[in-house]
């Protein structure tokens, strides 16, 4: 009973697990039954964790940043939300559910992505950033915590399947859904439409360049771009 009781609490206190559409609820790993065979105890928030997210959050997030188009359907909200580390989780503790698609094919894409919409939109602006600044600045505008900051906006967060690891930390697996949206918009509509959602999302956002512009000898470096690009030398005056 106390069990249960906990199991109910913790479906409510998560905003992405609904009780109204599960088949069964409580789940049969929740009702205490006395077997000769030790099992290990139910935790109702490794469930919780298992759960599909309600239908309409998943419709909710597709509208609310513009993509419903894109995201016409649950499963593919519910793929680019996915962690490539949860079919880990979902075999550990819930074997017998359906296997569930992944972002694992789309996030990589989409991270190469990012990183080419980023380096081309601040070399354009920049064009003679040393290249270690350059690297710097693409980190600083689609990096990881970023892209993770980027989800949390989105109301990613909730939605998010994923497994903690020594190898995924939380932010590693939130980074991968703006990733995977990226991909997405690429192979359904357009290179474009993808370089203008990472504008809007990513692109548009300020970033300190000062201090990533760091020189030893700032003299040397003076003279060799100007060597680089045949200017005129400086005169003091």
């Amino acid at each position: 009973m106390a069990a249960q009781k906990r199991l109910v609490s913790t479906a409510a206190k998560i905003a992405s697990v609904s009780t109204a559409y599960l088949p069964r609820f409580p789940p049969r790993e929740a009702i205490f039954k006395h077997s000769e065979i030790p099992k290990p105890p139910f935790a109702p928030e490794t469930w919780a964790s298992t759960r599909p997210p309600p239908p309409s959050a998943l419709s909710a997030f597709a509208h609310r940043i513009g993509l419903a188009s894109v995201l016409s359907t649950s499963d593919s909200v519910l793929r680019v939300c996915t962690h490539s580390s949860f079919p880990t989780l979902q075999q550990q503790f819930a074997p017998d559910e359906r296997k569930v698609q992944t972002n694992a094919q789309l996030a990589p894409l989409g991270n190469a992505l990012l990183g080419l919409f980023a380096t081309e939109f601040i070399h354009t602006a920049y064009p003679h950033l040393p290249t270690r600044v350059l690297k710097a600045a693409v980190s600083a505008q689609v990096g990881t915590q970023t892209c993770a900051a980027v989800a949390q906006e989105m109301g990613a967060a909730p939605l998010l399947r994923w497994h903690r690891s020594d190898d995924v930390s939380h932010s590693d697996a939130l980074a991968s859904v703006p990733r995977a949206i990226t991909a997405l918009i690429y192979e359904k509509l357009s290179l474009l439409s993808a370089r203008q959602f990472v504008h809007s999302y990513f692109l548009s956002r300020e970033i300190d360049l000062r201090g990533m512009i760091k020189f030893r000898h700032p003299k040397i470096a003076l003279l060799e771009m100007i060597k680089k690009l045949n200017r005129e030398y400086p005169k003091s005056r």
